[in-house]
């Protein structure tokens, strides 16, 4: 396994755009990624089929041309801002977006993918609907997720906000967090939540597991040592529900990254790890960027067989 400092920096960075004001968000943000890093970057938009298409008065072929040709020119018009920096540009066609987007991450070996986030929230987005919640499902690699509440990012963060469950892939995410707090001197809090049980009170269980919690945290802050002053870490507990818990304790140690592990899921309506319903909760209503990381074992083994499954809205 790679150490921490093996993560870090991000070398490739893959975009997602759709042209929005949401895009152009997360391409301010992967672009202060890549001048901080010294990366390269990859832009891609996918045109896809969608009911304007059938609606057009055009035979859908002429529409989709209409609709390439558009993208080609916004494309042109982004390529201006990227002069800075290394970078290439992709317009594809596909049926839907993800394919397209798991194969540029392959060609490019993309080793972060930012997308920007329009926060939606309720019942029709819960089980991942979205574009946006398919990728944070099935992405291969960490994704860092721009909320529409998110100021421009320089790309460094100075007090990054480690949210776990203590589980199996727990470290792995704890890699990026502690990779992030090293390179940028930062501090580092780590939080674990339990829920409460009736009339609001702790679980028995949960009560007598603290102690034990509060040194799992311990063990995975260890690797950012002491050699910087300013990297410091503090563990927090929280009973309650934890998407609320994450974005108040964001909020009180005023966090400018927040960092998730999420787990692959066989269906939309199973998922694992800090459930990536809490997931997209945390990214609809964060004032930060938040950096989903996937669970390796769990996403390997169902990359390929998913790679051709979108959960349309």
């Amino acid at each position: 396994m790679d150490s921490a400092h093996d993560l870090l920096p991000f070398k490739n960075v893959l975009l997602l755009s759709d042209f929005s004001p949401c895009s152009d968000n997360a391409l301010q943000c992967a672009l202060a990624i890549t001048r901080t890093h010294g990366a390269k970057l990859f832009v891609l938009h996918v045109v896809v089929p969608d009911t304007l298409t059938y609606m057009s008065g055009e035979p859908p072929a002429v529409a989709l041309d209409l609709q390439e040709q558009w993208a080609r020119d916004k494309m042109k018009q982004l390529e201006e801002r990227l002069s800075d920096v290394p970078y290439q540009t992709f317009v594809v066609r596909d049926d839907n977006v993800w394919p397209s987007v798991a194969l540029k991450v392959i060609e490019m070996r993309s080793d972060l993918l930012v997308l920007g986030t329009r926060g939606r929230t309720g019942f029709d987005k819960l089980f991942l609907g979205s574009v946006a919640e398919t990728i944070l499902r099935q992405s291969p690699i960490p994704v860092m997720s721009i909320g529409p509440e998110v100021p421009p990012s320089e790309g460094r963060f100075h007090r990054v906000l480690l949210a776990t469950d203590l589980q199996r892939a727990s470290a792995e995410t704890a890699r990026y967090a502690v990779a992030l707090a090293r390179r940028d001197r930062s501090s580092l809090t780590l939080l674990h939540t339990y829920r409460t049980g009736p009339r609001n009170k702790p679980n028995e269980s949960a009560v007598l597991s603290v102690a034990e919690a509060l040194h799992q945290l311990h063990d995975l802050a260890m690797p950012l040592g002491n050699e910087n002053p300013e990297s410091r870490s503090q563990s927090i507990i929280e009973f309650g529900d934890s998407k609320l818990k994450i974005l108040e304790v964001a909020r009180r140690t005023n966090a400018d990254l927040i960092v998730i592990g999420i787990a692959a899921a066989k269906s939309v309506l199973v998922a694992s790890h800090l459930e990536i319903g809490t997931a997209h909760a945390v990214i609809a209503s964060a004032r930060c960027p938040v950096l989903t990381v996937p669970d390796l074992a769990t996403s390997g083994a169902h990359a390929e067989a998913e790679t051709k499954t979108i959960y349309v809205n």
